[in-house]
């Protein structure tokens, strides 16, 4: 039996809520697909998700007070592993999801509840009716999860679900190939309470390609026939019976679609067709991206990690390499990375990535608390297939040339780093994080030092060298006496190797590298007899030394 709190939660998953809408992605890539590259931000993100998994091998988080099991969003997380590479855990969460499907009342096994909300009309009312029906969405995504981790029909839950995935397909007329919940309420149909929707669709698609059913093209073509004219897809399906409805386009629904037409390889009637959708789709994301490389901006939710992260995934997927790597830039740019010399409250965090801007200033305040556990692990797990289209960066570092002055700011360079990419410079006064490729501003602390200046990111380090050069009392040597119009020999020692030095005789100046050892010597023809100030200055105002002779 379904709560009233997970009836409505099903229903926030058809009308809305781009975190909760998107518990279902896609499976592994097909040979038209672009794979995504090895990438330590991905990495990053798959380790903080597989250090959250339960003895059970299921992602768990407190929902409402009780700790939740989640084996749709385990099911998310396994076909991002399965995308990144990781195969040995995804196999460990798919064998945990066939468990899940098996039980009675598991994952995908058919509802029913007794309650005074109406599905339909969304009013409370005097009495509880009772609703029931299939579960047609997780049907489809778990069976899409299973088979991406290369389980056949010879695994009881791959043929279990193949089966119940034809009984919710529909097979003929109008809305042939379409799922449905066929649901009820006290036994009559209220087609309004159908919970199916374009994610489940494109599962379903993807999931009866697995298993090579000859329901797939019928499946196929409902979801191409779903493609609004922009190229757009909307959350929800024509209703079972009803008429086509008003555009209303949905960036999770559309990412969704697309990343699973990019998986399948669909029979030769209906091959074109499915290329010309994924373009037309393609071309709907890439000009809905914000310059920011997110999705979500001109929503309710705002720029966020769910769109950003599946509509990433699905440009990666078609080879839009500009346009995933800015996708990914956005999601590197929310995520908490640990880097030592910067070390943060949420360090031990390091991997997670954030829903929104809200989210992680939120966390930086307050920490990754139960209460908000489950918004960051949905959302990290949508992000993690986009994130492994982050370009690798060649990182670089340079300072000043030459010597700078002890006590105050210099400017290091950083380059070679992608966007979004974050990283620590340290080595020279207070550390500072970065983001992407740009400059940082040190400051020094007084003294002469070689300070090592250090670049940190995930993928390692890169140091180079400031040379500051502190106050210094300069020793200079003179001959007691020197005849006028004579050359004075002046040596000053105490000079930094290779520095810059000016030496004043009277009224004439000279200018001079110091050796390696630090030590100048010059000459300077004398012009008055007297006693003559000899004076000599290094690099900076406050490396000086003096001393006389006597002109005769």
């Amino acid at each position: 039996m379904l709560t009233r709190s997970l009836a409505r939660r099903a229903a926030a998953a058809v009308t809305g809520g781009a975190l909760v809408a998107t518990g279902l992605l896609a499976a592994g890539p097909a040979p038209q697909a672009h794979a995504a590259t090895e990438s330590t931000t991905a990495d990053a993100a798959a380790t903080w998700l597989t250090g959250r998994l339960n003895d059970q091998h299921l992602l768990s988080y407190q929902n409402f007070g009780t700790v939740s099991v989640d084996v749709g969003l385990s099911v998310d997380l396994l076909l991002g592993l399965v995308a990144t590479g990781d195969d040995t855990t995804a196999d460990q969460i798919a064998a945990a999801v066939a468990v899940k499907t098996g039980e009675p009342t598991g994952y995908g096994r058919p509802y029913s509840y007794s309650d005074t909300f109406n599905c339909a009309t969304f009013a409370v009312e005097p009495e509880a009716h009772t609703y029931a029906g299939d579960s047609s969405n997780a049907i489809a995504k778990a069976l899409a999860g299973l088979t991406a981790t290369g389980l056949d029909d010879t695994n009881p839950a791959v043929a279990d679900l193949t089966a119940r995935l034809g009984q919710v397909t529909i097979d003929g007329g109008a809305d042939a190939g379409r799922i449905t919940d066929s649901p009820t309420r006290d036994g009559a149909p209220i087609p309004a309470c159908d919970y199916a929707n374009v994610f489940g669709q494109a599962f379903a698609v993807r999931a009866l390609d697995a298993v090579g059913s000859d329901e797939e093209d019928a499946a196929l073509g409902y979801l191409l026939s779903q493609q609004n004219a922009d190229g757009s897809w909307n959350e929800g399906l024509r209703p079972v019976g009803g008429a086509q409805p008003a555009a209303n386009p949905s960036t999770d629904g559309t990412a969704t679609a697309l990343v699973q037409l990019q998986q399948i390889d669909p029979s030769a009637g209906l091959a074109a067709d499915t290329q010309a959708a994924i373009d037309k789709g393609i071309e709907w994301l890439e000009l809905t991206q914000a310059a920011d490389g997110s999705f979500g901006g001109t929503g309710q939710f705002g720029s966020n990690a769910n769109e950003t992260g599946l509509a990433g995934w699905a440009l990666g997927l078609a080879g839009e390499d500009d346009a995933a790597a800015s996708a990914a830039g956005w999601l590197a740019a929310h995520q908490v990375v640990r880097l030592a010399g910067c070390t943060t409250s949420l360090d031990a965090e390091s991997g997670a990535v954030a829903y929104t801007d809200a989210s992680l200033a939120e966390a930086r305040t307050d920490g990754i608390t139960p209460a908000v556990a489950g918004e960051w692990i949905r959302a990290s797990a949508q992000a993690l297939p986009a994130l492994a289209y982050l370009p690798a960066g060649a990182p670089a570092l340079t300072g000043p040339v030459g010597y700078v002055k002890a006590g105050t700011a210099v400017s290091v360079k950083v380059a070679g780093l992608p966007k979004g990419a974050q990283s620590c410079v340290s080595g020279a006064g207070p550390a500072r994080r970065l983001t992407g490729s740009g400059a940082v501003s040190l400051s020094l602390p007084a003294g002469t030092r070689n300070h090592t200046v250090t670049l940190r990111t995930l993928d390692g380090t890169t140091t180079t060298t400031v040379k500051a050069l502190g106050a210094a009392k300069l020793k200079v040597k003179v001959p007691a006496r020197v005849k006028a119009k004579k050359n004075v020999t002046v040596v000053v020692t105490g000079l930094a190797p290779r520095e810059r030095a000016t030496v004043t005789v009277g009224a004439k100046k000279v200018t001079g590298t110091a050796s390696a050892s630090g030590k100048l010597t010059v000459k300077v023809k004398t012009t008055k007899r007297g006693k003559t100030k000899v004076k000599a200055v290094g690099q900076f105002a406050d490396r000086k030394g003096k001393a006389t002779v006597r002109v005769v």
